[in-house]
Order: C-alpha cells, then structure tokens, then sequence
C-alpha cells in the first residue's frame, strides 16, 4: 500500500518520518492507524525515482507479509497553525 505525499520545498522530511506512525506537517498533524500499519513494515522514499512530471514528492509505502485479513488503514487530520515564515525581498 502506497500514499504519496507532495514535498514542501522548505521542509525535508528523513527517513524515521512518521515512524511513530504521526507526523507534523506545517499546518497539519498526520497520524495513521490500522491493520497495515500495525502488522506491515513501514518505508519512506524521496529521491529521484519520486518523480512525476518533475515533481518531487515521498513515498510511504506500508507492505506486509501473510495473511492480515482485510487490510485498514485510517488516516486522521488535524489542522493545526501553520508556522510563520519571514519572508524577504
């Protein structure tokens, strides 16, 4: 199972990103529950095989091995006040 996640250009996310299976984002708390997540194993990419159309973006990708019923996940939101950022010109 595959989510695609576009990348923000001034935020870079490693590789123990939602390792914990919740993440923050910059106006968004992100958490993720179910039976994929609790019986899979968990992987982040970003790279240049993340590509589409020239667009960055990470891969979490959640895989599995045997019988885990029928596979769940559930994703929940929750946004929160984006940072402020000073911008100059």
């Amino acid at each position: 199972m595959r989510l695609h996640i576009g990348a923000l250009p001034f935020l870079q996310l490693d590789g123990t990103s939602f390792a914990s299976d919740n993440e923050s984002l910059p106006g968004l708390d992100i958490r993720f529950s179910g039976s994929v997540v609790e019986k899979g194993k968990r992987t982040l990419k970003f790279g240049t095989e993340t590509r589409t159309h020239g667009a960055y973006h990470y891969v979490l990708e959640y895989s599995w091995e045997g019988d885990i019923g029928i596979p769940e996940l559930f994703i929940g939101f929750t946004k929160t006040t984006p940072p402020q950022y000073p911008l100059k010109f």
